[in-house]
């Protein structure tokens, strides 16, 4: 892996987490129980935390995962009160092989399943 893929996917996830911690919302599984299913592999994680007074914490999986002989990648974020319950979030993912699920006809859409 270069370096300057590594940077590239560090400032992505800094950048997200400037944009998870301003535009915070939460994704909804709504839709997502007919989907195919396959696994993905957790690359990077990291929790970032405000100091806006509203003491936000969110932790985030950037993973990978396989459709049709293609590779997609996704990153998976989660809001949480304190830091140390998005840091056992994030220790929780790291390093494991998780289920994801895609939508067919756009498979670049997945939605991580965590638990």
């Amino acid at each position: 892996m270069s370096l300057t893929f590594i940077s590239l996917v560090g400032g992505l996830i800094i950048a997200n987490c400037v944009l998870g911690l301003m535009f915070g919302r939460r994704f909804r599984r709504r839709g997502w129980d007919d989907c195919p299913e396959t696994s993905a592999r957790i690359r990077s994680s990291l929790v970032c935390s405000s100091d806006d007074g509203q003491r936000t914490h969110v932790g985030y999986v950037l993973f990978t995962y396989r459709v049709g002989g293609q590779d997609f990648s996704g990153l998976c974020l989660k809001s949480f009160p304190t830091e140390q319950e998005a840091s056992t979030f994030v220790e929780g993912c790291s390093g494991r092989e998780l289920a994801v699920r895609y939508k067919p006809e756009s498979p670049e859409r997945a939605l991580l399943f965590t638990r």
